[in-house]
Protein backbone atom coordinates (compact mmCIF):
# COMPACT_ATOMS: atom_id res chain seq x y z
CA UNK A 1 0.00 0.00 0.00
CA UNK A 2 1.76 2.96 -1.38
CA UNK A 3 0.29 5.58 1.05
CA UNK A 4 0.57 3.46 4.38
CA UNK A 5 4.20 3.30 2.91
CA UNK A 6 4.78 6.90 2.51
CA UNK A 7 3.41 7.59 6.34
CA UNK A 8 -0.26 8.24 5.60
CA UNK A 9 -2.79 6.96 7.91
CA UNK A 10 -5.60 4.58 6.06
CA UNK A 11 -8.72 3.35 6.83
CA UNK A 12 -10.23 0.52 3.89
CA UNK A 13 -14.00 0.47 3.74
CA UNK A 14 -15.14 -2.99 2.10
CA UNK A 15 -18.73 -3.82 1.23
CA UNK A 16 -19.28 -7.21 2.89
CA UNK A 17 -17.16 -9.89 4.91
CA UNK A 18 -15.93 -11.74 1.40
CA UNK A 19 -14.21 -8.42 0.06
CA UNK A 20 -12.58 -7.77 3.75
CA UNK A 21 -11.49 -11.03 4.09
CA UNK A 22 -9.87 -11.21 0.35
CA UNK A 23 -8.13 -7.67 1.66
CA UNK A 24 -7.37 -8.96 5.26
CA UNK A 25 -5.26 -11.09 3.02
CA UNK A 26 -3.22 -8.53 1.16
CA UNK A 27 -3.41 -6.10 3.81
CA UNK A 28 -3.14 -7.48 7.49
CA UNK A 29 -2.45 -4.24 8.82
CA UNK A 30 -4.32 -1.55 7.44
CA UNK A 31 -7.64 -0.47 9.60
CA UNK A 32 -10.67 -2.50 7.94
CA UNK A 33 -14.84 -1.08 8.25
CA UNK A 34 -17.26 -3.14 7.15
CA UNK A 35 -19.78 -0.09 4.72
CA UNK A 36 -20.04 0.79 1.35
CA UNK A 37 -19.84 4.29 -0.74
CA UNK A 38 -24.15 5.15 0.02
CA UNK A 39 -22.94 4.52 3.96
CA UNK A 40 -19.39 5.38 4.71
CA UNK A 41 -18.75 4.22 8.31
CA UNK A 42 -16.30 6.73 9.49
CA UNK A 43 -17.34 10.07 11.51
CA UNK A 44 -17.98 13.56 9.86
CA UNK A 45 -14.58 16.06 8.78
CA UNK A 46 -12.04 12.88 9.79
CA UNK A 47 -10.33 12.28 6.39
CA UNK A 48 -8.42 14.48 4.41
CA UNK A 49 -8.76 12.54 1.17
CA UNK A 50 -11.21 10.31 -0.05
CA UNK A 51 -10.48 7.40 -2.83
CA UNK A 52 -12.96 5.25 -4.85
CA UNK A 53 -10.71 2.66 -7.39
CA UNK A 54 -13.37 1.34 -9.59
CA UNK A 55 -16.20 1.25 -7.48
CA UNK A 56 -17.28 4.83 -8.01
CA UNK A 57 -20.46 3.60 -10.61
CA UNK A 58 -21.51 1.41 -7.85
CA UNK A 59 -22.75 4.36 -5.71
CA UNK A 60 -26.03 6.20 -5.80
CA UNK A 61 -24.43 9.58 -6.14
CA UNK A 62 -27.31 11.17 -4.64
CA UNK A 63 -26.26 9.98 -1.08
CA UNK A 64 -22.88 8.67 -1.74
CA UNK A 65 -22.00 12.84 -2.72
CA UNK A 66 -23.04 14.20 0.34
CA UNK A 67 -21.74 11.34 2.35
CA UNK A 68 -17.92 11.65 0.69
CA UNK A 69 -18.77 15.57 1.49
CA UNK A 70 -19.36 14.84 5.24
CA UNK A 71 -16.29 12.72 5.60
CA UNK A 72 -14.43 15.21 4.17
CA UNK A 73 -11.81 17.70 5.86
CA UNK A 74 -12.37 21.19 4.73
CA UNK A 75 -10.00 21.12 1.56
CA UNK A 76 -10.02 17.48 1.37
CA UNK A 77 -10.37 15.64 -1.69
CA UNK A 78 -12.49 12.96 -3.23
CA UNK A 79 -10.33 10.92 -5.85
CA UNK A 80 -11.91 8.52 -8.18
CA UNK A 81 -10.42 6.33 -10.84
CA UNK A 82 -10.80 3.56 -13.15
CA UNK A 83 -8.23 1.73 -15.52
CA UNK A 84 -10.30 1.93 -18.81
CA UNK A 85 -9.24 -0.04 -21.96
CA UNK A 86 -7.32 2.14 -24.43
CA UNK A 87 -10.58 1.60 -27.42
CA UNK A 88 -7.83 2.93 -29.88
CA UNK A 89 -6.26 -0.65 -30.37
CA UNK A 90 -8.79 -2.32 -32.34
CA UNK A 91 -8.67 -5.57 -30.65
CA UNK A 92 -9.34 -3.89 -27.69
CA UNK A 93 -12.37 -1.81 -29.16
CA UNK A 94 -13.58 -5.11 -30.77
CA UNK A 95 -13.36 -6.54 -27.07
CA UNK A 96 -15.08 -3.67 -25.65
CA UNK A 97 -18.22 -3.48 -28.33
CA UNK A 98 -18.78 -7.18 -27.26
CA UNK A 99 -18.74 -6.58 -23.48
CA UNK A 100 -21.63 -3.64 -24.24
CA UNK A 101 -23.55 -5.94 -26.10
CA UNK A 102 -23.19 -8.89 -23.80
CA UNK A 103 -24.21 -6.43 -20.94
CA UNK A 104 -26.75 -4.98 -22.88
CA UNK A 105 -24.98 -1.39 -22.60
CA UNK A 106 -26.21 0.96 -25.39
CA UNK A 107 -23.61 0.32 -28.72
CA UNK A 108 -21.58 3.58 -28.22
CA UNK A 109 -18.30 3.74 -27.47
CA UNK A 110 -17.41 4.61 -23.79
CA UNK A 111 -17.39 7.42 -22.20
CA UNK A 112 -15.10 8.28 -19.22
CA UNK A 113 -16.36 11.57 -18.11
CA UNK A 114 -20.26 10.10 -17.91
CA UNK A 115 -19.52 9.06 -14.92
CA UNK A 116 -19.64 12.91 -13.38
CA UNK A 117 -22.44 13.85 -14.80
CA UNK A 118 -24.65 13.81 -11.63
CA UNK A 119 -21.67 15.25 -9.46
CA UNK A 120 -23.49 18.49 -8.26
CA UNK A 121 -22.62 21.19 -10.48
CA UNK A 122 -21.17 23.52 -7.29
CA UNK A 123 -18.08 20.92 -7.08
CA UNK A 124 -14.79 21.86 -8.65
CA UNK A 125 -12.91 18.88 -10.19
CA UNK A 126 -9.92 18.15 -11.86
CA UNK A 127 -9.89 15.47 -14.63
CA UNK A 128 -6.39 13.75 -15.24
CA UNK A 129 -5.93 11.35 -17.87
CA UNK A 130 -2.68 9.20 -17.19
CA UNK A 131 -2.07 6.61 -19.50
CA UNK A 132 -0.16 3.50 -18.41
CA UNK A 133 0.43 0.41 -20.11
CA UNK A 134 0.48 -3.17 -18.68
CA UNK A 135 1.32 -6.47 -21.10
CA UNK A 136 0.15 -9.66 -19.46
CA UNK A 137 -0.56 -13.29 -20.78
CA UNK A 138 -3.95 -13.56 -22.79
CA UNK A 139 -4.81 -16.36 -19.84
CA UNK A 140 -4.11 -13.44 -17.33
CA UNK A 141 -6.25 -10.94 -19.28
CA UNK A 142 -9.13 -13.63 -19.79
CA UNK A 143 -8.92 -14.01 -15.95
CA UNK A 144 -9.14 -10.53 -15.25
CA UNK A 145 -12.43 -9.78 -17.37
CA UNK A 146 -13.94 -12.60 -15.78
CA UNK A 147 -13.29 -10.88 -12.63
CA UNK A 148 -15.28 -7.91 -13.55
CA UNK A 149 -18.72 -7.54 -11.62
CA UNK A 150 -20.51 -7.95 -14.61
CA UNK A 151 -19.49 -11.70 -15.30
CA UNK A 152 -20.12 -12.41 -11.43
CA UNK A 153 -23.50 -10.75 -12.26
CA UNK A 154 -23.82 -13.36 -15.00
CA UNK A 155 -23.04 -16.32 -13.13
CA UNK A 156 -20.76 -18.91 -13.96
CA UNK A 157 -22.44 -20.69 -17.07
CA UNK A 158 -22.95 -17.25 -19.05
CA UNK A 159 -19.15 -16.00 -18.35
CA UNK A 160 -18.00 -19.84 -19.45
CA UNK A 161 -20.19 -19.43 -22.95
CA UNK A 162 -18.71 -15.85 -23.79
CA UNK A 163 -14.99 -16.55 -22.06
CA UNK A 164 -12.90 -19.38 -22.91
CA UNK A 165 -13.69 -22.22 -19.92
CA UNK A 166 -10.03 -22.40 -18.83
CA UNK A 167 -10.21 -18.45 -18.29
CA UNK A 168 -13.24 -19.08 -15.78
CA UNK A 169 -12.38 -21.76 -14.06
Amino acid sequence: MLLRARGANVIAVEPGPGMAIQFRLSLPHVPLVIGDGNNLPLASASVDALTYAQAWHWTDQRTSVPGALRVLRTGGALALWWNDSDSAIPWIAHQDARLRRLFGADDSPHDPMARFRLLPSELSFVHRHVPWTWSVPLDMHLANLASYSGFLVLGKEATSTFLPRSSTS
